[in-house]
Order: structure tokens, then sequence, then C-alpha cells
């Protein structure tokens, strides 16, 4: 909770910037808007789901982990965005283009390594399901 309230300590930056790519003129900006649910929404929503993970696993008695655990996951979501939007934001402050660019690339290398583990391990999701749904064609 206090790594995932970090991110409250940081102060809003307003930018906008115009630039040309490939000969055309194209605006960037980082509204205050999105750094608001970047850096006070999403840490908040990581602490309030972190403590609410805390407070399962201390009045719950019986089987606590499996609702513990989509809390803790959710706190941990929440707070790798805040990050990861932060540590980008940090080298390319003034450089919107590279801040875009790195951002959208990590994003599809993260979908692609997501779509090669369940490539990977299709026959064991798909163990307990119907006939027809284990007929995949690859």
């Amino acid at each position: 909770m206090i790594v995932a309230a970090l991110p409250l300590c940081m102060d809003f930056r307003y930018q906008a910037y115009t630039t040309t790519i490939l000969g055309s003129s194209y605006g960037y900006l980082h509204a205050v808007a999105h750094q608001y649910f970047e850096i006070r929404y999403l840490p908040t929503a990581a602490i309030v789901c972190a403590l609410a993970s805390l407070v399962v696993m201390i009045v719950r008695e019986r089987h606590p982990l499996p609702i513990a655990k989509v809390l803790f996951a959710a706190a941990l979501g929440a707070m790798g965005f805040a990050y990861f939007r932060l540590l980008l934001l940090a080298p390319f402050a003034d450089n919107q283009v590279w801040f875009v660019s790195w951002e959208e690339i990590t994003e599809l290398l993260y979908i692609l390594g997501v779509g090669g583990i369940l490539f990977l391990f299709r026959a064991s999701l798909l163990a307990g399901a119907p006939v027809e749904a284990r007929r995949v064609s690859v």
C-alpha cells in the first residue's frame, strides 16, 4: 500500500505540442484529466483493493485466499498501470512521440506474450470443456 501511494506525490504537468510525422502535422496532448486517472485514481484504487484484500485475510476464517487473491490482483493491476505510465513518462516527458511509440510497442509485446502462453497451454485450458469447444483448428 505504501508503494502504491508513491504516485500520489507526483505533480500534474500539462503537455501539448504539435510535431510533423512523415510530412503530416500531428498534435500530442497529455491532458490533466488523463494524469488525474494515472496518478490519483489508480493509486487510490490500488490502496483500497490492497486494504480490502488484507481485511478479507484477517476477517474471513474459512478459505480467505480466493477472494483475497482477486482483490490483490486488482491492486497490482491498478498499481502496475500507474507505474508503467509514470516510468514511460519520466524519460520521454518532452518527447511524446517516443512516449506513445514505446507505450504501444510494450502493449503489443504484452498481448503477444499472453497470446503465446494461451496458445502453448490451450490443451490443458480446454481439458474440461465439451468436445465441441475443443475442436479448434490451428
